[in-house]
């Protein structure tokens, strides 16, 4: 056991030596670095997938802001146009008269 304790004192003393001859401003970069790049909520690949997940989002958004521009504008002609309205129902939801046949062609 004693022995085991001596070799931990001579490990401990050469890293000791070896620590007096770094550059602290490079044990501090070496550890800064380590630190942000450990796992855990704020690491790197942590902001690099945050930063993805908000880039799809904000396109998402853009996406549906200029969607809901388009139905706003045909919203606004339908209400003009009453020919319009007509022609969009019998398009879309399949609207008829009653002596009317649909005929789908695809």
């Amino acid at each position: 056991m004693s022995n085991m304790v001596g070799h931990i004192k001579t490990l401990a003393g050469r890293f000791y030596k070896w620590l007096k001859g770094v550059n602290p401003l490079l044990l501090a970069g070496v550890l800064f670095l380590l630190s942000i790049i450990r796992p855990g909520e704020y690491s790197v690949w942590n902001q690099l997938k945050y930063n993805r997940v908000l880039d799809r989002q904000e396109r998402e958004i853009r996406e549906l802001k200029e969607n809901i521009r388009k139905v706003e504008i045909a919203k606004k002609e339908l209400r003009i146009e009453k020919d319009r309205l007509e022609k969009f129902a019998r398009e879309k939801y399949l609207m008829k008269e009653e002596d009317e046949e649909i005929y789908l062609i695809k």
